[in-house]
């Protein structure tokens, strides 16, 4: 439970659920008409959120003896915080940007989104790929990242096309099956 190197621990990623509860239960309480001004101000106030802690926690100073900036720090959990304020505002507005009936990725995520989450955390924070991450080059992150973003977006097309997906091999396999030997 306490945050170390090794492990993802609990703290200081409970605070995310703190954020999301408050966050949804703001958007639910909303007015159809209260929602765009209210994606403005989640875009700008989290630029200035994350523009801010970014600035604070550059100085000298911190109210804690102990702290490291990429484990436990709280400037990176508002700096975190205010990028998700950011890319909800961001998919929000792409989201009324297209017509319904067009194919979006952002909402082909959003369809899938826990079970996209669940498994880019075991790729990435799990033990697959433990000895291969911490040797890659700046380079190879970026490919790493790109390939692991088209194969979540992969893994969210098959689950939502499950039934076609299962009918195309199915189908296949009767074919497959319906021939006798000397074919």
């Amino acid at each position: 439970m306490i945050p170390d190197h090794t492990f993802f621990g609990f703290f200081p990623w409970a605070a995310f659920v703190a954020f999301g509860m408050s966050a949804g239960s703001i958007l639910r309480l909303l007015k159809p008409g209260d929602v765009p001004s209210t994606m403005q101000w989640f875009g700008w106030g989290g630029l200035a959120l994350a523009f801010g802690a970014y600035t604070i926690s550059n100085m000298s100073l911190s109210i804690y003896s102990n702290s490291d900036f990429w484990l436990n720090s709280p400037a990176l959990i508002l700096i975190k915080l205010g990028a998700i304020m950011i890319f909800i505002a961001f998919a929000w507005l792409w989201n009324i940007r297209t017509s319904t009936q067009d194919w979006s990725w952002v909402r082909q995520f959003g369809l899938t989104s826990l079970l996209v989450y669940w498994v880019h955390v075991e790729l990435i924070y799990g033990r697959w790929f433990g000895a291969v991450k911490e040797q890659l080059t700046v380079g190879q992150t970026v490919f790493a990242t790109v390939l692991t973003i088209l194969l979540m977006l992969a893994l969210s097309l098959v689950r939502t096309n499950w039934a076609q997906v299962r009918n195309y091999f199915s189908s296949s396999n009767a074919a497959l099956e319906e021939r006798v030997s000397g074919d």
